[in-house]
């Protein structure tokens, strides 16, 4: 359960009430400020109103803690978000040439079972 997940929601700027604690990423350190600093629109997070406390202790959460970084253990950190980087690991020349790869062994694989 990622809670980066939560950063597809941004867009969503009329969103005022988000219920996520009967998902997986509900227990992962930080959550209820970490989704407030995602999804400053909220004025409810699990039937719990988001005080202005909370939003204090959100807005000064390192970048790194709000995206999980801090948290990966062990995982590279990336300044991109999920989306940006998902985008920039497509259309990278390694990855290309990984995709196409794969795609000559598929080729490749698929005409020998035929023989």
């Amino acid at each position: 359960a990622d809670l980066n997940e939560v950063s597809h929601l941004t867009g969503l700027e009329n969103l005022r009430t988000l219920w996520l604690s009967d998902n997986p990423c509900a227990s992962e350190p930080d959550y209820r400020l970490r989704v407030v600093a995602m999804l400053p629109q909220l004025a409810k997070l699990d039937s719990t109103d988001i005080t202005p406390s909370e939003r204090e202790q959100a807005a000064n959460l390192p970048p790194a803690v709000v995206h999980g970084a801090a948290l990966d253990h062990g995982r590279p950190s990336s300044p991109f978000s999920p989306i940006e980087e998902r985008r920039d690991l497509r259309s990278s020349p390694d990855s290309r040439a990984v995709r196409q790869e794969r795609s000559d062994s598929n080729h490749w694989s698929e005409r020998g079972s035929r023989a």
